[in-house]
């Protein structure tokens, strides 16, 4: 009785609820299982071949643009709504046009390999490992997309765990049974990757029956052809960091960013299932002219990320000792401004979708190019004298700049199409300065355990009381 009594209220949860939820579950085991694994990696990798492999890691997300051409962000849930009766053609067709990108990269690769293989300091097996992943990691993002668009979440959830979990035991698996631990690192996760992306490429191709339709490739890529600079200039400031700390220091330097970069991961990851939530839901209320209740919920979910971080701040010391052993605690002082700049890194990706849905998506590419350009003369200038910590500062600047932009930007579009400001930008701005300040703070007391064990607690008594509230918020997230 007790079952089916659950069972009913939980199908009476409003579907979007529902896949929120599960979305953000499959994110945090997934990102858990990561974290099981990374003090395996740690220990058994040294730090230069840790620090490769995070290298290896930021190049295949800068090359991912443009081997992609980003068909796998806003285009793709624009022409979900404009292709609304030809979903399954659209997809194939996106998966089409990757594919014919990535083999034209290759050439280039191939006919210039020894010049870039010098300057990014990766050999050719490397390089060939990348494109294995860059020619199936977009068939998994599509089906991804297509699922989670349409809040069909059950196979989107089991898939990426069965990759979460064989991506680690196979990763542990070959790392044990190679002398080059770095190099089985990388090849292990291609494999994985590979192996699942087949099936899901064979599985759209097959649906859509749309290799190449001219139609749909002059919408996304004219689309995006604005966008590609936002979206590059957009990794070179959260991937550049590791990649100029290895020029400038060492790869060894580079792995204990790295691990401090995995702690903000865990609310990126979160954020990313619930972004990837949002967005439909953000459509339906912009097509609806519901800009009110819209505000409400952003601010909401706004003050819950906030809240997400600053307890994360709190035990940052143990979790950084956890992943990575006393050998990577130095890296506990990148936390603060890691965590803080995931704030203003969601705040302008909930802002840039009201202004892809208006089809304003030109003020991204020139805000974006600012920020990379900051990014990269800060840390040029700043990583010679204070170190790899000082890299996350600059991309803290960085996210802010993004963030104050596009909520200037997207208030100057909503005054002409709703008769006034969508979101209420003081209580947006001031929740962001209270949550980085409050992070920074808490900083001084990374060596003072009870202090923050004592702070730690009371923020999970906030929990208890107010989950009444969460509950009611989430349900009603429909």
């Amino acid at each position: 009785m007790k079952e089916n009594k659950l069972l009913k209220k939980y199908k009476n949860v409003p579907v979007v609820a529902r896949a929120t939820v599960w979305f953000m579950i499959c994110s945090l085991l997934q990102k858990g299982i990561s974290f099981i694994t990374t003090p395996i990696f740690t220990r058994l990798l040294t730090t230069e071949q840790y620090g490769l492999f995070s290298v290896y890691t930021s190049w295949l997300q800068i090359i991912t643009i443009f081997s992609t051409f980003r068909l796998d962000y806003s285009v793709f849930n624009k022409g979900m709504s404009k292709y609304s009766d030809k979903r399954d053609e659209y997809t194939s067709a996106m998966l089409g046009l990757t594919t014919v990108i990535n083999s034209v990269l290759l050439v280039i690769y191939l006919i210039f390999r020894q010049a870039i293989n010098q300057f990014t300091e990766l050999n050719t097996i490397i390089f060939l490992c990348m494109f294995i992943q860059l020619y199936f990691i977009p068939a998994i993002n599509f089906w991804s997309l297509r699922q989670r668009y349409e809040f069909k979440y059950r196979m989107v959830v089991a898939v990426t765990l069965i990759m979460a979990v064989a991506n680690a035991v196979i990763g542990i698996l070959a790392v044990l049974a190679s002398e080059n631990r770095g190099l089985a690192r990388i090849c292990s996760g291609a494999l994985v990757e590979a192996i699942i992306g087949i099936v899901i490429y064979i599985g759209v191709m097959i649906k859509g029956r749309t290799f190449w339709k001219f139609e749909y490739v002059k919408f996304a890529v004219l689309f995006n052809i604005p966008l590609i600079p936002h979206y590059f200039s957009t990794y070179i400031v959260e991937q550049s960091d590791r990649i100029m700390i290895q020029k400038l220091i060492d790869f060894g330097a580079a792995a204990l960013y790295s691990i401090a970069y995995t702690v903000g991961g865990i609310v990126k990851i979160f954020i990313s299932a619930l972004t990837n939530t949002l967005i439909p839901l953000q459509y339906r209320m912009l097509e609806n002219r519901q800009y009110k209740e819209l505000n409400r919920q952003i601010t909401g979910v706004m003050l819950g990320v906030s809240y997400m971080i600053v307890c994360l701040s709190i035990i940052a010391p143990e979790i950084v000792l956890i992943l990575g052993g006393k050998e990577y605690m130095s890296a506990v002082y990148v936390m603060p401004p890691v965590m803080a700049s995931v704030y203003f890194s969601f705040l302008y990706t909930l802002l840039a979708n009201v202004e892809f849905f208006f089809d304003k998506n030109k003020f991204a590419m020139k805000i974006s190019l600012i920020g990379a350009a900051v990014n990269i003369i800060l840390n040029y200038i700043l990583i010679p004298y204070f170190g790899f910590v000082a890299a996350a500062y600059t991309t803290l600047i960085c996210y802010v700049i993004y963030a104050l932009g596009h909520l200037v930007y997207v208030n100057k579009i909503s005054a002409s199409v709703a008769g006034g400001s969508i979101f209420k930008s003081d209580k947006l701005v001031l929740l962001g300065v209270f949550t980085t300040t409050l992070t920074i703070a808490i900083s001084a007391l990374y060596r003072y355990s009870f202090s923050r064990y004592v702070l730690f607690f009371v923020a999970m008594i906030i929990i208890l009381v107010e989950r009444k509230n969460i509950f009611k918020f989430v349900k009603e997230m429909k």
